[in-house]
């Protein structure tokens, strides 16, 4: 008889390892993630120049089947008693249409300007049962267990750590999701990146790590997928520019080689009539547990 001896992959190890040589971990080290982010947030709505993006249209997300895939998958975790808390509420896409149906809904946001864009929308729909905290994941301190804990294309959940605060935060469910496969900022990820930067871009986890270092604590998930797609357009060069330079400050200042290099890259790819834009199709996923 032959016998195969098969180490046991320390599968939260790994993740640890990919955090230590991804991309992610060569931030700056002068610029704290809530100075960043703030910073980031405030660039996007300045280039949008136009308050009403951030006044929600329940109406259109009702019909919209983006929203409506999330927003079933977690929607059926909630009753009429629950607590939730949703870790990067934004200006409310999720938080808001699941108060509705929740008792009570915390929403965690470290944005200063989403957190004001969600409390006019709660305001403008007449949902008085949110409770804001503006502060980073890793910041919020625990104080009571929620029905639902759930994540919807954070970066707040990157690591073991804060992965496993979601289910110490639960009484009930878990749900986070994100990308099964590549989707979303690929023109960021597989083209700017690498062109500023002079090196690839390399993520900080895959969805994999999260499954594996779940079952290394014996919690052991469901995960649901659906083809995913993404459209993305910028106006005009300054837009596209502007966008990109602010998740290029996370590294580092933004020189004028730098964007010289970014101007070059889009006037290569823009359209005729000077719009940019690129399409993203890959996987979603939803990653949910039961404590």
């Amino acid at each position: 008889m032959i016998k195969l001896a098969v180490a046991a992959q320390d599968w939260q190890a790994l993740w640890e390892e990919t955090i230590a040589e991804s991309s992610y971990n060569k931030r700056r080290a002068d610029l704290s993630e809530t100075d960043w982010i703030n910073f980031f947030i405030d660039s996007c709505w300045k280039n949008e120049k136009n308050h009403f993006n951030s006044i929600l249209n329940f109406d259109a997300l009702l019909s919209d089947e983006d929203f409506l895939v999330e927003f079933d998958k977690l929607k059926r975790f909630v009753n009429r008693d629950s607590t939730v808390i949703d870790i990067g509420a934004g200006i409310g896409r999720l938080a808001i249409p699941i108060a509705r149906i929740a008792d009570k809904v915390t929403v965690l946001e470290p944005s200063k300007t989403n957190l004001m864009f969600l409390q006019e929308n709660a305001k403008r729909t007449g949902v008085n049962n949110l409770v804001y905290a503006e502060s980073l994941w890793s910041d919020f301190a625990i104080h009571e267990k929620y029905d639902l804990v759930f994540s919807v294309w954070s970066p707040a959940i990157r690591d073991p750590s804060s992965l496993l605060k979601m289910h110490q935060a639960s009484k009930g469910y878990c749900a986070l999701v994100t990308s099964a496969a590549p989707y979303g900022n690929t023109d960021f990820l597989d083209h700017v990146y690498p062109l500023i930067r002079n090196e690839p871009y390399n993520p900080i986890y895959s969805y994999i790590h999260i499954m594996s270092a779940l079952n290394k604590h014996g919690i052991y998930p469901n995960v649901e997928t659906w083809n995913a797609h993404a459209e993305i357009t910028h106006e005009n060069m300054d837009k596209a520019l502007n966008y990109w330079k602010a998740f290029l400050v996370y590294y580092s200042d933004v020189t004028e080689e730098m964007e010289e290099k970014l101007r070059q890259y889009y006037q290569s790819r823009m359209n005729p009539d000077g719009t940019y834009n690129y399409s993203s199709n890959g996987v979603a996923c939803m990653i949910w547990w039961h404590v």
